[in-house]
This record gives C-alpha cells, structure tokens and sequence, in this order.
C-alpha cells in the first residue's frame, strides 16, 4: 500500500431524503405568490409588474442541493486523481453558490474549507470551515480540515512548535475523534503533537488505539506532515515501539516493534529499530531471536535482519553463530549491491574483533582489499585511494589490539607503497564504497 501523491480526497457527504424531495419540487410547477398588483385586480396587465417573484425556501433549498450534488460531480476526480483546476474552480463555484442559498447547508461549507485548503489559502479554508461547524455542529469534514489546517500552521513537520496553533489543532483532532471515534489520522496526529509536548502517555494511548484500525486510504496529509510515514498498522505499532523505547518502556517497546515487523517483515526500519530496542535492552530475548532467525532463513539476503541477528548472537557468546549468519547473507548478496556487501564484510570483522580473534578479522579486511584488486602498486583512483587508506588503517589497529607492531607497522607501509603523497592526505575516514 503506497499513497499517491495527489491531495487527499474530500469525502463525500451523505445526500439525505429531504434534498431528492426538493431537487424533485424542481420539476413541479411553481408555488410562488402573484404580485400584490394582480392579486388586488387580476384583470390588470403585467407588463408594469416589479419583476418575478422571490423563490420560497422550498425552491431554495432545492436549487442549494442542486448546486451542492454539481460542486460534488465536479469535485469527484480528485478521488481518481484526474482533477483540474477548471474543475476545482467550477466545483467551488457550484458550492459556493449551494451556501448562498441555503445558508444552514453546512456541506457545502466544509467543501468550500476542503477546496480552500487545496489551494493554500488557510486563511479562507479556517473561515469556511467554522461557518460549517456553526452550521452543524458534528460536522466531520469541516472538523477535519480545520485540524489539517492548524496543523500546518502549528509546523508540526518542521519540530518548531506555534503552540498555539498546536493547541487548536488538538482541538480540532478531538472533535474529528468525538464525530469519528477512529479516525486514523486523527489518532495519528494527536499522538505527534503529544510526543512534542512531552505527554508520552497520552501519546502512547492514541498509538494503541490507531495501531488497532485498519489502513486508511487517505494517508497522504499524514504522509507529508511526517515526512513519509504511513497511515497503517505496521507503521502505528513502529511509531509506538519508538515512542516507548525513547520513554525508558523498552520490553513494551520490543512487543511493539515485533508486531510491526510481523505485518511488514521485510521493512528495513522496522529491522533497525528492533536492533536499537535490542540495543537498549542490553540482552536478547531468545523468542526475538528465533523470529529473526525465521526471517534471516526465509530471505538471507534482508541485511538488515541478518545484521540485527548476529548483533543479538555475538552478544549471547554465540560468536560462530554470528558468523554463520552473516557469512549466509553475505553470499545471498546480489551482485551490484556493493554497499550491503561491504556492510556485512564490516560487521563480520568487527564480530571477530569484540571477540579478540584479531587474525580473522584482518582476514575479513585483506578479502576486501583483494575484491577491489588493491595490490602494493599505486593506485590512480581517488576513491580506492582513500578506501585502502581507511581498510589499511583498520588492520593496522587490529595489529596493535594483537600486540603484533611489527605486522602493524608493515600496514602503514603499505601505505607508503600505494600512495606516495600519504602525508598530504586525510587518512581519518572509516572504510566505505
């Protein structure tokens, strides 16, 4: 499930019973009133007449949901994605028109606050919005672009708060929840503003909530204001592990990151995050382990499970586990992904290295030198240069930690060998492609 790119769509609103008996009062004949003149003498002619009778309510509000069910027609392909601007323009027109005619038709308001918020104008979109709420109170669109429209204002995407803003929008998201109890976005976006105000509570209880809901198919507004994240189970369940972990919660945090992982297992943020969890926990939990080993065994080539496993074996003791994985992604590699290669190649030495098997780990690095042919022979490229500099050191620390000086001391002539202007260079980079 991807989200497009377009804005999100305006739901459409409920076309009761009362507005097909008045667009069908459309075709009767008209009920207006004759003019005093030809009541008072029927007989006299109508040409002096001060012109056609006022349209009664009835008629009005025929002609409101009319205009209302055109604004609509007009508006409906911004769910497929083909909507224009002329479109957009005559839809507003349409709804505009709908308001002025019945003012109490609180529809064609929230429209209006939806189109408005389309076109960037907030200030308009927030007008036409409590003219909507004024109108109807539990009315669902109108409530929910006013909280798009003050979370925007709030800058909530770029972490520097309008408090007050902020606090209008949470407003706002209540009332969306009290016409709408689960609404994702909602629940989405309140638990933002309560992770920035620092109320991990209330924060962690609109999570659950949301982690609980289906996926909504209107997550682009949520998308943009938290810079790609979905509006989805996996991603509330991976929101709350975070939310947790940074709360000091971290086997809850676990569970959490473990149910996100479940829905989407070849995510590769959800894969990091677990390891960060893992991280904090300062010890692997044996039922963690054997659902990375699942996952390492039915994809060897998903890095980041692989990378993720073998932290948790090394740190049990299981040293040669550890390897076995990692060596088993490493060949699962497909050619071309040079940097996943280098990642596990990196890992696997560092694996040995926390287990003072030095000598393995300096085979790992002179494996590496072989792969990108580094000989004792000057190198012409900029970036081998620099990445046998950085493995060269690698080795040489790796001597030092074994008590070998004089096998470190041979590294840094290697040095020498491959590149004569050693001294005018910056060695202190660590090994990459």
């Amino acid at each position: 499930m991807k989200p497009s790119s377009r804005p999100a769509p305006l739901t459409r609103t409920p076309f009761p019973a009362l507005a097909l008996a008045a667009l069908c009062a459309l075709a009767a004949p008209s009920e207006a009133q004759p003019a005093r003149d030809a009541q008072a003498n029927p007989a006299a002619p109508t040409a002096g007449a001060q012109g056609p009778a006022q349209p009664s309510t009835r008629e009005r509000r025929a002609q409101a949901y009319a205009k209302l069910l055109e604004g609509q027609r007009y508006f409906e392909g911004i769910r497929s994605g083909t909507l224009t601007l002329d479109s957009l323009r005559k839809a507003q027109a349409a709804f505009l028109q709908a308001a002025e005619l019945e003012p109490t038709l609180s529809e064609a308001r929230a429209a209006l606050a939806e189109i408005h918020l389309i076109l960037n104008d907030l200030k308009q979109a927030e007008v036409e919005g409590l003219a909507a709420v004024r109108a109807n109170p539990d009315s669902y669109g109108a409530h929910r672009t006013l909280a798009r429209v003050y979370t925007l204002q709030s800058r909530l995407a770029e972490r520097s708060l309008d408090r007050a803003a902020a606090d209008k929008a949470v407003a706002s998201l209540k009332e969306v929840l009290r016409v709408h109890p689960n609404d994702a976005e909602a629940l989405a976006l309140l638990a933002e503003f309560y992770v920035v105000t620092n109320r991990e509570k209330e924060a962690v209880e609109s999570l659950r909530k949301w982690a609980t809901l289906p996926a909504s198919m209107e997550g682009r507004f949520y998308q943009v204001v938290t810079q790609g994240r979905e509006l989805s189970p996996d991603s509330a369940n991976a929101r709350l592990g975070e939310v947790l972990l940074a709360a000091g919660q971290t086997a809850e945090a676990v569970a959490a990151i473990r149910q996100a992982i479940a829905i989407e297992p070849n995510n590769p943020r959800y894969i990091q995050l677990l390891g960060e969890a893992l991280d904090a926990v300062g010890s692997a939990d044996q039922g963690v382990v054997e659902e990375l080993k699942r996952l390492v065994a039915q994809n060897p080539a998903n890095v980041g499970a692989a990378q993720t496993l073998a932290r948790a074996q090394a740190r049990t003791g299981a040293v040669d586990e550890a390897v076995k994985t990692l060596r088993g992604s490493i060949a699962a590699v497909k050619p071309g992904n040079d940097n996943d290669r280098l990642q596990l190649l990196v890992q696997l030495a560092n694996v040995y290295q926390e287990a003072s098997r030095f000598g393995d780990a300096v085979a790992v690095y002179e494996d590496l030198l072989k792969s990108r042919n580094v000989k004792d022979t000057p190198l012409a490229n900029d970036r081998d240069r620099r990445f046998a500099v950085s493995v060269l050191l690698e080795i040489a620390g790796l001597r030092q930690q074994a008590g070998q000086t004089r096998e470190a001391l041979a590294a840094f002539d290697r040095m020498r060998a491959l590149l004569p202007d050693t001294r005018r260079r910056r060695w202190g980079c660590s090994a990459r492609a």
